[in-house]
């Protein structure tokens, strides 16, 4: 039996060209063999997507597939013939993807008139379909029970993606708007406290696996900057201070609360004691808090792509 041992091999048997209405192949670098590919909405269906103002759509379709994806499908083991799939398709507004609100004056942002009637439109929603591959007949086999050809597959959770929602729908999709744009927000804060205190810039990027999933630690650009030395721990200058403001802060919380605790007083009356402390608490500053923080986005990012 011959498995698909690449993306691209995979990504053949959809028979998919350049005419085609999917567009932007591209590999999915956190997984062996899958890939994403993008769909606009089409003119005359009732979602009617936000346009730039030459009346290019700004949120287009994006379907994920991952070939033997650990963890799909429980009921469905590996065999000589069936290999486990999973499927997810979403929309994206380009925009949005690198932006945390619109700017009407920037002519890459859609209008606000069509941001208007599109909203006033049944808009697509977030799903996911598992099943897998059966390389004996060639076919999709979905945990849904659907036999479906390569391209057929695309087509169908295009079409479900597009399907009118139910009222009870419309009124859950309404109340997580708050909630929507309150995770754009807290990524946008953690994205800037990254680059603010300990150099780490996120680059932006259309990929539909930063869009779905989130961000390795590798495609974070690490700025160099000046370095200070505080009791011998040598690092940036932006994080020593913001570890001497984390300190300011802790401190009159603690006075305004009114904390006290014989340890610390006994460890602040110790200077050496009081060194070893600051020392592992900067290191800790210095070297987890950030990656805390890009796995915090990407908790975000997921959450925005399960639930949002």
């Amino acid at each position: 039996m011959s498995y698909f041992e690449s993306s691209s091999e995979f990504f053949k048997i959809f028979g998919i060209d350049e005419n085609s209405d999917y567009k932007t192949f591209l590999r999915l670098d956190d997984i062996k063999v899958g890939f994403s590919i993008q769909r606009e909405y089409p003119k005359d269906g009732r979602y009617k997507p936000p346009t730039l103002k030459d009346g290019t759509p700004d949120v287009i379709a994006i379907i994920h597939v991952a070939y033997n994806q650990e963890g799909a499908h429980p009921k469905i083991e590996i065999t000589d013939e069936r290999v486990p799939i999973r499927i997810t398709v979403t929309w994206g507004s380009k925009w949005l993807a690198n932006h945390v609100s619109y700017d009407f004056e920037n002519k890459e942002c859609p209008t606000k008139e069509s941001i208007d009637i599109s909203n006033k439109t049944p808009s697509p929603y977030h799903s996911s379909v598992e099943g897998y591959f059966d390389h004996k007949q060639n076919k999709f086999i979905l945990g849904t029970g659907e036999n479906l050809e390569p391209k057929g597959l695309l087509d169908s959770v295009f079409e479900n993606n597009l399907k009118a929602p139910s009222y009870l729908f419309i009124l859950r999709r309404k109340s997580k708007n708050t909630v929507r744009d309150l995770n754009r927000i807290l990524i946008k804060i953690a994205r800037y406290f990254l680059e603010l205190i300990w150099n780490w810039q996120i680059e932006d990027r259309i990929s539909a696996r930063n869009y779905l999933t989130g961000y390795l630690e590798s495609e974070v650009i690490k700025q160099p900057r000046k370095e200070l030395d505080l009791f011998g721990y040598k690092t940036s200058t932006e994080t020593i201070v913001g570890f001497c403001c984390l300190i300011i802060i802790t401190f009159l919380a603690c006075h305004l609360l009114g904390g006290s605790s014989p340890l610390l007083k006994s460890v602040l009356n110790n200077g050496f004691l009081t060194s070893i402390c600051v020392l592992v608490a900067l290191y800790i500053f210095d070297k987890v808090v950030p990656r805390l923080l890009l796995e915090l986005i990407n908790i975000l990012i997921r959450f925005r792509t399960e639930w949002l």
